[in-house]
């Protein structure tokens, strides 16, 4: 994977912002979904691995969001980015050890079952998209631990956040983000048949006196 679906679901995004967003924050969201997509060629050499930048920018983001919770809610965070974790490095150790019993694209595999985990576990919205990300970012380090541990091939030439998973990322919060879109015209619908504005209208009868 060269990034086609991550830098595809980016603009997606932007798009959306611009035209269905209607909070304060619009131009804020705009800008960091701008910087993420242009420094998606940065790669940082770091110990024995090196960085790609986009996935260290989710992180930040994710990250900083899940902190300002209570810690009720930060431990629910965790167990849910754990098991996204979880999901990612299955599928990913599969990629790197057995890759004969991979019988579904990768990116259709963790884009899904993210997906379904995500929306069967948690109804909040925005921490959908903390906990994908986080969970993302855990994985992708879990899986650095592991090839490390088993002198992986690979390990030497790892790209921390590589254009695999980004793929993988893009896709899944675009799969998230229009989880999203179809609830809330959900709720809209709901809202304006409840309120009388899309029920049956009834003329008024003539009364025979």
């Amino acid at each position: 994977m060269d990034g086609f679906w991550f830098f595809w679901a980016m603009w997606l995004v932007v798009i959306a912002i611009q035209f269905f967003d209607e909070s304060s924050r619009k131009q804020k969201w705009i800008v960091t979904c701008l910087l993420i997509i242009s420094t998606s060629s940065i790669v940082i050499p770091f110990l024995t691995i090196s960085l790609r930048m986009p996935l260290i920018i989710f992180a930040i983001i994710s990250f900083t969001y899940i902190a300002r919770l209570d810690m009720k809610n930060i431990f629910y965070a965790y167990i849910l980015s754990t098991l996204t974790a979880a999901v990612f490095l299955m599928v990913n150790y599969f990629i790197f050890f057995e890759p004969v019993w991979l019988y579904v694209s990768p990116l259709i595999m963790v884009s899904f079952l993210t997906l379904f985990s995500n929306i069967v576990f948690m109804k909040n919205q925005k921490k959908r998209v903390a906990i994908l990300v986080s969970g993302f970012v855990q994985g992708e380090g879990l899986l650095v631990v592991l090839l490390w541990h088993q002198s992986h091939p690979s390990f030497s030439t790892f790209i921390y956040g590589d254009y695999i998973v980004l793929d993988m990322l893009g896709m899944s919060l675009f799969l998230v983000l229009c989880w999203n879109l179809i609830e809330n015209f959900v709720e809209f619908i709901k809202k304006k048949w409840i309120n009388g504005k899309l029920g049956p209208q009834h003329s008024p009868g003539k009364v025979n006196v």
